[in-house]
């Protein structure tokens, strides 16, 4: 089904209208029904969730990759980063408060999110790109991790938001790429997409204040860092082959 550039678009951009609609029946069900946000945060994700399973087993069969095949060395700069990142997210905020629904949307943004773009697009984009080296593997990235970013426009305009947001999500975006290709496994994304949802719902009081242009350049070169063992790698597709 997603053999061709434009159909992996399209693909990405009618299941991002069909989460948005998704949610926006769910809140006119939660008006009429007086459903509390936190559960409607829950049965949302899970709705979408359902969604993406369905339509991943029904029509596009891309294989989700949870157990690694990725020698385990080869993970180590990939490792190192997702303990420091934990290490820098916590250290730098403060002032933690429980929040149920803010961990109902951590969860399902990671969860929902990685296993749409990172467990679908991005290996459908690596297999187009497969013959084209390195630069294909950096070019499955960018659109990805683009089609990421446009996902987060809503986002941006009902919190009214800069454009800062787009240009973050897509930063983040490239390492939870080099994150999913360095392992072998989704699960390394999720958990470290997990962690900074949380600590954005949960750790309201961040310290953080790195201008956009550098968290993109701090993001791009991680990803590239993260990438090192993969590119040495003579064979690239060892785990979504």
């Amino acid at each position: 089904m997603l053999k061709k550039y434009w159909s992996i678009i399209l693909f990405t951009v009618g299941m991002f209208f069909l989460a948005a609609l998704v949610n926006i029946l769910l809140e006119i069900v939660s008006g009429v029904a007086h459903i509390p946000e936190v559960y409607g945060s829950y049965i949302q994700y899970i709705i979408i969730m359902i969604l993406y399973v369905y339509i991943n087993r029904e029509w596009v069969h891309q294989e989700i990759h949870f157990k690694s095949k990725v020698p385990w060395k080869e993970q180590i700069p990939a490792l190192i980063f997702i303990v420091g990142d934990m290490i820098y997210l916590f250290s730098t905020n403060s002032g933690f408060e429980m929040y149920v629904t803010g961990i109902g949307y951590s969860i399902g943004s990671a969860v929902t999110e990685e296993y749409f773009i990172r467990g679908i697009v991005l290996i459908a984009l690596l297999h187009l790109a497969k013959d084209k080296g390195v630069w294909g593997t950096l070019l499955a990235i960018f659109i990805s991790s683009v089609l990421f970013g446009a996902m987060h426009i809503i986002t941006m305009l009902a919190n009214q938001l800069g454009w800062g947001e787009i240009i973050t999500a897509f930063s983040m975006g490239m390492v939870y790429a080099a994150l999913y290709i360095a392992t072998g496994t989704i699960l390394w994304p999720m958990f470290i997409h997990l962690v900074q949802d949380l600590v954005v719902y949960l750790l309201p009081h961040s310290s953080f204040t790195m201008p956009t242009i550098w968290y993109f350049v701090v993001c791009l070169s991680i990803t590239l860092i993260i990438l090192i063992p993969y590119f040495r790698r003579e064979d690239k597709q060892v785990f979504y082959s």
